[in-house]
């Protein structure tokens, strides 16, 4: 009894600590790279190591990135037929990780210095689009810094229904990435754009059903019933 009992507990206080949040799984393709160079302008390229590494477009990478759902919400603004919501990442579990499979190079919101940010745009049906977008960025301690996001769409405007974080991505259909990478002072500053399509998305887990409580709650009532039941007929 002892020990069922520690484990009911276990896994409610597990539950409780996960319960805002919702982890995914995606992998990406290159489709666009474009040098900055203060003297000779902006240049669509093939393949470029500015980065320190070679990147051509075609390249795959992979990642995972977890929303907290209970993160506060920082800003709302309007935007177009609906709003434009900003949240106050840095303060949730929000996390954000990229790896570009050709060079195993790694973009983490868990590096030395890196901050994050995460969004939602919410839009009326036919005049706009539903976003999702989480990034995280850096100081390289070099001149240059870096940054990497996420964004995901719903054209039919529908998958967000009011301002929040949702528990599903399910319902934005269109994913693409971005990676910014710089190096130098401004003006004399030279970087690099990345541009990508997310070509498939897991979810990992989530944010369990309230039929989960109710279930771990009841295990921990009928423990407490019993415990109260032998110690009366042992008194």
């Amino acid at each position: 009894m002892k020990k069922l009992s520690i484990l009911l507990a276990g896994l409610l206080s597990a539950g409780l600590a996960q319960a805002s949040l919702v982890t995914f799984n995606f992998t990406a393709s290159v489709t666009g790279l474009t040098q900055y160079h203060p003297a000779l302008g902006d240049t669509d390229v093939n393949s470029s190591d500015h980065a320190g590494f070679t990147i051509t477009i075609g390249d795959m990478l992979h990642g995972s990135l977890t929303l907290d759902t209970s993160t506060a919400l920082l800003h709302s603004s309007p935007s177009g037929s609906g709003t434009y919501n900003s949240y106050d990442a840095a303060t949730g579990q929000n996390a954000l990780t990229a790896i570009f499979n050709s060079s195993s190079y790694t973009v983490s919101s868990a590096n030395e210095f890196a901050t994050m940010s995460l969004g939602t745009g919410n839009q009326s049906p036919g005049q706009g689009h539903d976003t999702v977008g989480i990034g995280t960025s850096r100081d390289l301690g070099t001149g240059g810094y870096e940054t990497f996001g996420v964004d995901f769409s719903d054209p039919s405007a529908t998958a967000l229904t009011y301002n929040h974080i949702p528990t599903s991505l399910s319902g934005f259909p269109q994913g693409t990435f971005r990676f910014y990478i710089t190096s130098g002072m401004a003006p004399h500053a030279i970087g690099l754009a990345v541009n990508g399509a997310v070509t498939s998305l897991t979810q990992v887990s989530a944010v369990p059903e309230p039929a989960t409580y109710m279930m771990l709650g009841a295990g921990l009532g009928l423990l407490a019933w019993r415990r109260r039941f032998y110690a009366s007929n042992s008194a």
